[in-house]
């Protein structure tokens, strides 16, 4: 159990330590440019959330999803 438990603070520690690493390149890096053009009509947005809404409750509900 204790290997257990050392291993998974291990993988919390490695893990940490990689965010650190990619915050600090993405600091180094600078902002990114965003671009302006691919952005999503509003009207497809909210069929997309609706949809989303939908799916979530038919799966945490047990209509939808493995029989």
């Amino acid at each position: 159990m204790l290997r257990l438990i050392l291993l998974g603070l291990f993988m919390v520690i490695m893990a940490l330590g990689a965010f650190a690493v990619l915050a600090m390149l993405h600091w180094i890096s600078g902002p990114a440019s965003r671009p302006e053009g691919g952005k999503m009509p509003e009207s497809f947005r909210t069929i997309a959330f609706l949809v989303l809404l939908v799916l979530m409750f038919g799966v945490t509900s047990g209509v939808l999803g493995a029989g």
